[in-house]
């Protein structure tokens, strides 16, 4: 399947194409249970620190059974969340993802590393896991693989997202709610 509507007309007039769907790869493996997910909650609140207050008390409760990730509008909000978190779960729980440090320097090459400790637990005492909470902006919610193979917090919904606004872009949108 490619494109949209009008992609699709063009394709069928000018080269005569055929169109078809393309299945999920999920849904072409047998015996696989895949869950079809849902948007558990949208909440609207009144003024951003009130939002705030609850996605780290949401973020806090969820990450006792599945890892989190939190993506916010942009750099200055995610340090701001980050900031409350670590204040609340503390600094080995919390991480951010961002392209930017406070300087201005590119963190690229540290991508992969915070990713990886993504889908990781922080601590797992007596057979319970507390998993980490990561806050991004637009950046980790585009084209970032992030890895889960924890079968438990897989069983229990996966990685848990948390979008604090829409992109003004379709495009980034479906990025973002593709994580």
């Amino acid at each position: 399947s490619v494109g949209g509507s009008a992609e699709r007309q063009y394709l069928l007039e000018t080269y005569n194409a055929k169109i078809f769907a393309v299945p999920r790869f999920l849904a072409t493996c047998t015996g696989t249970d895949k869950k079809i997910l849902a948007q558990d909650d949208v909440r609207l609140f009144r003024t951003e620190a009130e939002q705030h207050r609850a996605v780290v008390d949401l973020a806090g409760s969820k990450s006792t059974t599945v890892p989190v990730l939190i993506i916010m509008k942009n750099e200055t909000l995610a340090r701001t969340l980050n900031s409350m978190l670590v204040d609340r779960r503390g600094a080995n729980k919390v991480q951010t993802l961002l392209k930017y440090d406070e300087d201005g320097n590119d963190l690229g090459e540290k991508v992969e590393d915070i990713t990886d400790l993504v889908g990781k637990p922080t601590d797992e005492t007596a057979g319970v896991k507390d998993w980490r909470i990561t806050v991004t902006d637009y950046f980790g919610g585009r084209g970032i693989d992030y890895s889960l193979s924890d079968e438990q917090a897989n069983a229990d919904g996966g990685l848990m997202v948390i979008i604090t606004s829409i992109p003004d872009s379709e495009r980034e949108w479906v990025q973002w709610i593709g994580r």
